[in-house]
């Protein structure tokens, strides 16, 4: 069997913790993802809140970001496309791999350990929570590219996958009442 070496998430990522972003008295109103958007099986409620704030590259959502809540986090959103303008807000942290990881594969080794690290590293707290050295101290298997790039696109097919699943199952339902309603329309003449 081989030994695996491995690195440590702040190494091979950028964390950045959000604790306040929103300023009242700013004029310009920017889009916001908060953590009440984040849902799980890499789900994201696409209207986001509007308030005024300051445009930061720190708080930015990009492509192949990480989100994850600080507070009660047990499992991350991975940033599948580019957002226009839009931004993290309070209590959420974005991990932003860095060139020597694949985004994917980081997303997957995190989801699969977040809420066992939040609830070892929140001994006596009331709510679970992340702290930024205990993240950044979370051990990543240091995998050939290639290994992270399978690992990493069968997590999120997988995901995507079972999502497609539960869109068929509704539309499947959508059309069963569709034609259940017409055939007692027709039976019943309508009324």
């Amino acid at each position: 069997m081989n030994d695996i070496a491995y690195i440590y998430l702040k190494d091979v990522a950028e964390i950045n913790f959000i604790l306040s972003t929103a300023k009242p008295n700013e004029e310009e109103a920017l889009q916001w993802i908060t953590a009440s958007h984040l849902l799980p099986e890499n789900r994201i409620i696409p209207n986001f809140d509007i308030k005024p704030g300051v445009k930061d590259t720190v708080n930015k959502v990009c492509k192949n970001d990480i989100l994850i809540k600080r507070i009660s986090p047990i499992y991350v959103n991975y940033i599948d496309v580019n957002y226009e303008d839009v931004y993290a807000y309070n209590n959420l942290i974005i991990i932003r791999p860095n060139s020597a990881i694949d985004s994917k594969y980081l997303a997957c080794i995190i989801n699969q350990q977040i809420e066992k690290l939040s609830v070892r590293t929140s001994v006596g707290a009331v709510i679970p929570s992340l702290g930024k050295n205990e993240l950044g101290a979370l051990k990543v298997p240091n995998l050939s590219g290639k290994e992270q790039k399978k690992i990493g696109a069968l997590w999120y097919l997988g995901m995507e996958k079972k999502k497609c699943f539960e869109r068929f199952a509704e539309l499947q339902n959508i059309k069963d009442s569709y034609v259940l309603s017409k055939y007692i329309a027709e039976k019943t003449g309508g009324n």
